[in-house]
């Protein structure tokens, strides 16, 4: 089974989203995938740079001015990119006071808003490789350029906004960028920056920044110093790797240390699916929507309870033989096809579920081994009770219609793994785990009447082909 991280699959769908906004359509959800095993392949064109993704110019063009207010000039250069912005957003959040609200690809790379009408517009850069910020540099120039639009048009109020150029690049000693740190930084100069700006807007150099710079010029030097007086620039910030350890750090008193990356796998897999809804309408994402997840996931790896990751999973086509024990067992007792195919699910859906618990270390194996020995000890009561009552029968019919109801009654039971782990699919899907190993049946004779499996497929009930 190949399964693809949470992160690889929404990048590849926001990618699937602007590059149908660059062809001036409008983007389409693909269909859910009918299973939660996916191989994912990305077919994206390469830009002239190399990186696999989008450039803000020709997107802007293809969409027109008009499409500004959607919030195109950001579209992330590559998967590599949309993952640290989308990281960094979440990082943002979790900072963020109660109240604010935040939007990704809307105005900005990310937009915070908050109670007080104030906010932040954050333009994201990472760079696989050492790069510097210089007075020339695209990264810098190119933000700018956005905000000198937007102000131009009336949608950005420097007055109100913080704008916030977040990048791995070392800011080079005595540039521009270098005088736009924050004012802890003891370098801040907006007049001396400004001043630099426009000496190196006047030279018009590299070729590729004429757009940038006349952007730039068609401001006064009032507006000029307006707009820079809202910029901090903040350079050699932290990578990928190592803003997914200050999230965890972030979430520190939220769950024990070893269950800190199933928390943030959880986590992860909600917020990008968030992020990714949330570019397709339009709504903001909520302080209050980041804290009732964490919550939810925090009481699911409380003591009373454990996650859910397999609910809504489908099973994959021929992911499980016909043919298996456990299957043979509900055909003796006449169990329906379509029945056969819903236990089929509940054993896919639990032995996944297990096994994904132990590999997270949110229960041991000694915890599922207690879990088989109250399920077999609940089977055992009624198993021999279905006997007594049919001693002495030989009607084949009877014995089937014996055995079904043994079966019923067994599986509308509530045997619970912990108190507050309320699906049916983990006692239902365990259940037939441990009638695939003949450690229990339903029909009176099944012991007599299907063959025990070959021994390398036995197991704890825990295993599956």
């Amino acid at each position: 089974m190949i399964t693809t991280a949470p992160a690889a699959i929404l990048a590849a769908l926001y990618i699937h989203c602007h590059t149908a906004l660059r062809a001036g359509k409008a983007p389409k959800m693909p269909s859910p995938p009918s299973s939660v095993a996916i191989t994912l392949q990305l077919n994206v064109p390469r830009d002239v740079s190399g990186g696999m993704g989008l450039d803000d110019e020709r997107l802007s063009s293809a969409l027109g001015d008009a499409d500004l207010d959607a919030g195109r000039f950001a579209a992330a250069g590559s998967l590599l990119g949309f993952q640290y912005q989308i990281w960094y957003a979440l990082l943002h959040l979790l900072r963020a006071p109660p109240g604010a609200e935040m939007t990704i690809e809307k105005t900005d790379d990310i937009t915070l808003e908050q109670d007080d009408d104030t906010g932040e517009w954050i333009q994201t850069k990472h760079h696989k490789r050492p790069t510097t910020l210089g007075d020339t540099s695209r990264d810098l120039w190119k933000t700018l350029r956005n905000w000198f639009l937007h102000m131009r048009r009336g949608s950005l109020d420097p007055s109100y906004q913080t704008l916030i150029l977040v990048t791995t690049s070392r800011i080079r000693d005595g540039a521009a960028a270098s005088m736009l740190r924050p004012k802890k930084s003891g370098k801040r100069n907006v007049e001396k920056a400004l001043d630099i700006l426009a000496q190196t807007a006047a030279k018009n150099t590299p070729a590729s920044n004429r757009d940038y710079y006349a952007e730039f010029a068609k401001f006064d030097k009032k507006d000029q110093l307006k707009l820079l007086d809202s910029v901090i620039i903040l350079g050699s910030e932290p990578g990928l790797e190592e803003i997914r350890i200050s999230v965890k750090k972030a979430l520190r008193f939220v769950a024990p240390q070893v269950w800190m990356d199933a928390l943030l796998e959880r986590l992860e897999g909600w917020w990008f699916g968030h992020v990714i809804t949330s570019i397709l309408s339009g709504t903001p994402i909520r302080f209050a929507d980041l804290e009732i997840k964490i919550e939810d996931i925090q009481q699911q790896l409380g003591r009373r309870n454990l996650t859910l990751d397999f609910a809504d999973a489908t099973l994959p086509p021929d992911e499980l033989s016909t043919t298996r024990t456990f299957v043979k067992q509900l055909e003796i007792i006449g169990v329906s096809t379509e029945r056969q195919g819903d236990a089929r699910l509940d054993y896919y859906k639990a032995f996944n579920q297990r096994s994904k618990w132990v590999s997270d270390d949110l229960v041991m194996i000694t915890e599922l081994e207690d879990y088989n020995k109250r399920l077999t000890g609940q089977w055992h009561d009624l198993f021999h009770r279905m006997k007594e009552d049919l001693e002495g029968c030989d009607d084949e019919k009877m014995l089937s219609r014996s055995g079904r109801n043994h079966y019923n009654a067994t599986i509308d039971k509530d045997v619970r793994i912990r108190p507050d782990v309320s699906d049916p699919y983990v006692m239902r899907g365990s259940l037939h785990m441990l009638a695939d190993d003949l450690k229990i049946g339903w029909h009176p004779n099944y012991d007599t009447m299907i063959a025990p499996p070959p021994p390398e497929g036995t197991s704890d009930g825990n295993e599956m082909e």
